[in-house]
């Protein structure tokens, strides 16, 4: 499952890079769709202007509104000249090349049911599985931890 990205979760990035990716997110998924109806890049860039505000009244702060209007018309103007189906298709295409070779000669757990050779149920398999990748996460942060100390340090990291 993706994690969420709504502006509502956003911490520790700024305000101008949350509005920028938000932004962006919506332009890819309509300038296809403004292309084919034919609309001109000022329609285009208004209807993002018209999004960037919503985003933007979700900050705490709110960022000025010829910043907001600076990101819409720079992600507007990027997005037009640079995305066509064309280009999407050649990606989708190249991507998905990629993951055919990543996964080749991949057999998953549901195919070998390994629950059943252990004579637990699925979701117990499941459930110990995670708990040992967790352990050993932990594991390695805490050696990471154990492993500083000044003498070894090379000046970057406080004491």
């Amino acid at each position: 499952m993706r994690p969420d990205s709504s502006v509502t979760t956003m911490h520790g990035f700024s305000r101008n890079c949350t509005c920028f990716d938000n932004v962006r997110e919506t332009a890819y998924r309509e300038v296809l769709d403004a292309k084919r109806a034919g609309k001109s890049l000022s329609d285009f860039q208004l209807r993002l202007e018209g999004v960037a505000p919503e985003i933007n009244l979700h900050f705490p702060e709110a960022l000025p509104l010829s910043e907001i209007r600076a990101i819409a018309m720079s992600v507007a103007k990027w997005t037009w000249r640079k995305f066509s189906a064309e280009r999407l298709h050649a990606r989708q295409s190249f991507l998905g090349k990629i993951g055919s070779k990543r996964w080749a000669g991949h057999v998953s757990a549901k195919d070998t049911k390994p629950w059943e050779a252990q004579g637990v149920s699925r979701r117990t398999w499941y459930r110990r599985k995670r708990s040992k990748l967790a352990h050993r996460v932990a594991s390695r942060l805490s050696r990471a931890a154990n492993a500083y100390t000044p003498e070894n340090s090379d000046g970057l990291l406080p004491a």
